[in-house]
């Protein structure tokens, strides 16, 4: 379990070094804003997170009526992430342009979903236990990712120290990721409230967060030379970054026989080649 915060631009110039010193161990940062254009304090968040070694995921406030919309948004939020290493992309699902659309309003995150994971990112859905309880739930065995969970027990102020009332987890139908307990939080180096959150997965052996692996998008095509399908999604497939590819995966001592090949391909085509 750690302790984390989600922030935008409405928490001003945050300063990382004093965050980090608080106590939170990792950070969702928003993305893109409502125009699908790079979230204004984007940037300045994750160079500053990062500097502190912070775990980072990111979030996009969905307005997507549609599925094309919804296309378009992940088509953006990869865009404006340009490559760079973060742990899951999350669909902030709770807008009420989104209730009362039944099925389709899974058939939107799908297609979200398909967008991001297709570029190499993870994907969850991010929403009150309210809105998942009525729009999500009823669809529960057609949507297949991690959520993050919007409840808050309390209306006081708390430190990132405190802990919310165990017994008001919410309780779901999926696996939860992570609870989001208070909206105001109070964290040395933000300026007014910010959200408070719980992430329950573990961290690996270098202390980050197992959900900060990044991978190459998938490749779909039909070669069976692991060459032409890292020159198919744009990767250097020189045999010198295949070594590194190789390391990065687990496949040792690199030689570009065939089964190394044949083993980093496979990886490739179901998305989960882990990117250097």
């Amino acid at each position: 379990m750690m302790k984390g915060i989600d922030v935008a631009k409405w928490n001003g110039n945050i300063d990382w070094n004093k965050v980090k010193a608080a106590g939170v161990e990792f950070t969702v940062l928003k993305v893109i804003n409502k125009s699908n254009k790079t979230e204004e304090a984007f940037i300045r968040n994750y160079a500053g997170a990062t500097a502190q070694g912070l775990p980072i995921d990111v979030y996009n406030y969905l307005y997507t009526i549609t599925e094309a919309a919804a296309r378009e948004a992940a088509e953006a939020v990869v865009n404006a992430l340009a490559g760079r290493k973060i742990g899951k992309v999350w669909a902030d699902v709770e807008d009420a342009c989104l209730k009362n659309k039944g099925i389709q309003l899974i058939r939107i995150i799908n297609t979200y979903k398909a967008v991001i994971e297709a570029a190499g990112y993870e994907f969850g859905v991010y929403t009150g236990l309210s809105f998942y309880n009525s729009y999500i739930k009823p669809y529960k065995a057609y949507i297949d990712c991690e959520f993050w969970i919007a409840r808050y027990p309390s209306t006081k102020d708390m430190s990132i120290a405190a802990m919310p009332v165990a017994s008001k987890k919410p309780s779901i139908s999926h696996n939860l990721w992570g609870w989001q307990y208070s909206s105001r939080g109070k964290v040395p180096g933000i300026n007014g409230y910010v959200d408070l959150d719980i992430c329950y997965v573990e961290t690996d052996s270098t202390g980050k967060l197992q959900s900060t692996t990044v991978y190459y998008p998938r490749y779909t095509g039909t070669s069976t030379s692991i060459v032409a399908a890292l020159n198919a999604i744009g990767v250097n497939s020189s045999y010198a970054n295949r070594k590194l590819i190789a390391k990065e995966n687990g496949i040792t001592g690199y030689v570009g026989s065939a089964k190394q090949n044949t083993q980093m391909r496979a990886l490739l085509k179901t998305g989960k080649l882990k990117r250097v």
